[in-house]
């Protein structure tokens, strides 16, 4: 049973550690996006951010502070959820259609 339980952190870890590496490898892109969401200092949260992410999910991975890179990831889930995909706030009927069944480009 123990090996389905690192299956089942092998693969959580595989959402947020590829999310965290698109943090790294494609700043610019995302920080141009942060940065319309008046997110302070964009750049570098964005790189912080991408830390974090890889980080936790090295520490789910790995069983290293399981706990600890749960509670990060969940954190950074539910800020990213109210701030940065915050369809609700959208005025444009159309665009809210758009919001709600496109996935956003990296």
């Amino acid at each position: 049973m123990e090996w389905l339980i690192l299956i089942g952190r092998i693969l959580w870890t595989m959402i947020f550690f590829g999310a965290g590496m698109g943090h790294l490898t494609q700043t610019d892109a995302m920080a141009g996006y942060a940065a319309s969401k008046k997110v302070p200092s964009p750049r570098l949260t964005v790189q912080v951010t991408g830390v974090l992410l890889v980080g936790s999910s090295l520490m789910i991975a790995l069983g290293v502070f399981a706990d600890l890179g749960f509670l990060i990831q969940g954190l950074w889930a539910l800020v990213v959820a109210f701030w940065m995909h915050d369809f609700w706030k959208v005025e444009d009927p159309q665009a809210k259609i758009c919001l709600l069944y496109t996935s956003p480009s990296p």
